[in-house]
C-alpha cells in the first residue's frame, strides 16, 4: 500500500507540473486532497 500510495502520489505531482497549475506543489496538493479519498476507497 505504501509503495502504490507513493507511485501514486509521484503521478500526481508530475500531471499538475504538466497541467494548468504553473507551480507544482500548490497543485500536487490539490489532486492529493481531492484524489486520495477516492483512491483510498477503490483501493
Amino acid at each position: 500500500m505504501q509503495l502504490s500510495l507513493h507511485q501514486f502520489i509521484a503521478r500526481v505531482h508530475k500531471n499538475s507540473k504538466n497541467s494548468m497549475f504553473p507551480h507544482a506543489a500548490p497543485g500536487s496538493f490539490i489532486y492529493f486532497m481531492i484524489y486520495l479519498p477516492l483512491f483510498l476507497s477503490f483501493s
